[in-house]
Parts: structure tokens; C-alpha cells; sequence
């Protein structure tokens, strides 16, 4: 293995921790019903947008290749064109509503009111799904294995 795959095989357990707890935020029952109190919201939908770009390959403005954001195609073998529709129906507005102090709000006239939160995961759980199916051989036994200790957890409570 070279080191470039040995460092990518390092990042998936950050992968799979973050997917991880992405979904911990939107399925713990508390936080359910929209609108999510304001500070886990926050949280999922910074999760969110993380993913969304990681599955569309946007790497991030880093010249830095160390600082640089792992992308999807780092880690597949098979074609995989994530189907992304309602995140881009609503990435400007989360953009300029609810991750920066913008002007685009004060133009906004569309508010926020929780409703897309569950369209938005759903979405990205079936892409979630669709990526594990086309990671390259040489990872999948590294996703398969963060994903069950990922599960274990949950099943725990930890």
C-alpha cells in the first residue's frame, strides 16, 4: 500500500465518526420534530453541508494539500454521481441564512423553518448508502469495519 492510500485509509474513520454523528443528531428522539432547537440544527446542518460537499468532490479552498478536504472519489472504484436535489435546492439558503452573518439575508424572503431538515437527511443517507456501494475494494473492509463499530455504539448508547 502506498502511503497516499495509507493515509486515506486513516481518514475513514473520520469519515464514518462524522457520518456517524450526523445521524445521531437528526435520530435522537428530542431533536426529531422540526424545528430543531437552534444549536443541534446548527450542528446538522454544518454535518450536512460537510457531506453534500464531500460527496460532490468540492475539496475546499486549501492550497495546502494536508489541509485539503477529503473528497468521494478518493476512495472509489466505481462511477458514483450522488443524486443531490433537494441539498441544492436549499444550499444557498443554509449558506446565506444560517452559516454567515450575510446581506443575503436581509434579500431573503424565504425563512427557515426546520421542514427541509428531514428531506435533506433523507437525501444524504440514500447517497451515504450509494458511496458505500462504490468505495474501491482496497477501503471497503476499512468502511465496513468503522461503520460496525459505529453501530455498536449506537446499539450501546456511547
Amino acid at each position: 500500500m502506498t502511503s497516499a492510500e495509507q493515509r486515506k485509509l486513516d481518514m475513514i474513520q473520520h469519515i464514518v465518526h462524522d457520518w456517524g454523528k450526523l445521524v445521531k443528531i437528526f435520530t435522537t428522539p428530542e431533536h426529531r420534530p422540526p424545528p430543531l432547537n437552534h444549536a443541534v440544527e446548527r450542528a446538522f446542518l454544518v454535518e450536512c453541508r460537510k457531506f453534500a460537499n464531500f460527496f460532490q468532490n468540492k475539496r475546499g479552498p486549501m492550497k495546502d494539500p494536508l489541509q485539503q478536504d477529503a473528497i468521494a472519489k478518493d476512495f472509489l472504484s466505481k462511477r458514483f454521481r450522488p443524486k443531490l436535489g433537494v441539498w441544492k435546492k436549499w444550499q444557498d439558503h443554509i449558506n446565506r441564512q444560517l452559516m454567515h452573518l450575510s446581506y443575503g439575508r436581509v434579500d431573503n424572503t424565504v425563512s427557515w423553518d426546520g421542514s427541509a431538515n428531514k428531506p435533506i437527511f433523507d437525501e444524504l443517507c440514500a447517497v451515504w448508502e450509494e458511496f458505500l456501494q462504490c468505495v474501491d475494494p482496497k477501503f471497503k473492509a476499512e468502511f465496513d469495519r468503522r461503520n460496525g463499530l459505529r453501530a455498536a455504539f449506537t446499539v450501546q448508547g456511547v
